[in-house]
């Protein structure tokens, strides 16, 4: 997975193969908003 596109597989690859996937792009939004709001507080 390599693209925001792939986001859809996601799941269905967890379900597949049986372990955590983890999306870059989805990883990268998250990181990005625990910045914004740690700098916040």
């Amino acid at each position: 997975m390599g693209c925001a596109g792939m986001a859809r597989h996601r799941k269905p690859l967890e379900d597949a193969l049986g372990i955590p996937v983890i999306d870059p792009t989805q990883a990268a939004v998250a990181m990005a908003l625990g910045a914004v709001q740690f700098a916040i507080n």
